[in-house]
């Protein structure tokens, strides 16, 4: 049974981390490892992990803030499964995500498989992911995932060798503040086709600690993914849709600049 390695990012994360990593240890599928990667916490992040350091439950690594990207890519190259999943911090995972996703890479093709994910916490107008993106897609999924970004993070599991071919999360804080798990999906979609378990293996946690999403940092981050790959020559076959996407990103942008004033 190959191994799964878990990777869960935190940043002043004491008040949800907990359940987080409890969620993660009480996954059906038994060969796994926790790595946890804290990023400059200032709060009792460590604390409430001491005991799960202390037990061998988890491996635990400490950086300077540097952001989620710089995290998971710190935690990846600390970890050793053939596998690797993602789980943010506040979210929680159920008992058999991982065991119901692991069976989907029993086709050499797929190299990401991802679950839809339930919200909860604070109100929110949207009950699960899926009513946001209006449905999921598997196979050659690149043409829709242009479109929209429907794999949430906290859903993902990947082959190791994703990171060979398609490269780790980018690192550039600066020009993809959020966006950079999409930036990464979009890469990876080039190379591997993608599936999905519909059921919602993901508690996603709504709270007023997230990071901000705004709109203008998510058109202007859209707005520079588009741009990134629409000089990259080895997506010029889907440069049609890129261009499109980019145009009405950088609108989008300009006029919610323009409206913020």
């Amino acid at each position: 049974m190959k191994r799964v390695s878990i990777i869960i990012p935190a940043y002043n994360a004491a008040s949800f981390i907990g359940d987080s990593v409890r969620s993660a240890l009480t996954q059906t599928y038994p060969n796994k490892e926790i790595v946890v990667v804290d990023d400059g916490s200032t709060d009792d992040t460590r604390a409430i992990l001491e005991e799960y350091i202390k037990s061998g439950q988890i491996k635990y690594f400490y950086q300077e803030n540097k952001g989620p990207a710089a995290a998971r890519n710190l935690g990846i190259k600390n970890s050793s499964g053939e596998f690797i999943a993602f789980l943010d911090a506040d979210d929680v995972w159920l008992p058999e995500k991982l065991k119901k996703q692991i069976d989907l890479f029993k086709n050499p093709k797929v190299g990401l498989v991802y679950s839809d994910m339930e919200f909860f916490g604070d109100k929110f107008p949207f009950k699960k992911y899926s009513e946001m993106t209006k449905g999921f897609y598997r196979g050659e999924a690149m043409r829709e995932l242009i479109k929209r970004n429907f794999i949430p993070i906290s859903s993902v599991v990947l082959r190791r060798e994703v990171f060979e071919m398609a490269g780790y999360f980018n690192e550039d804080f600066k020009r993809f503040p959020i966006g950079e798990d999409y930036e990464l999906w979009l890469r990876v979609a080039r190379v591997f086709e993608v599936d999905f378990i519909p059921e919602a293996f993901v508690r996603y946690r709504i709270h007023a600690g997230q990071m901000s999403h705004d709109r203008i940092k998510n058109y202007r981050t859209l707005t520079s993914i588009y741009k990134k790959f629409l000089r990259d020559p080895s997506f010029s076959q889907y440069r049609s849709i890129l261009r499109a996407r980019y145009l009405e990103n950088k609108l989008k942008f300009i006029i919610a600049s323009i409206f913020s004033l």
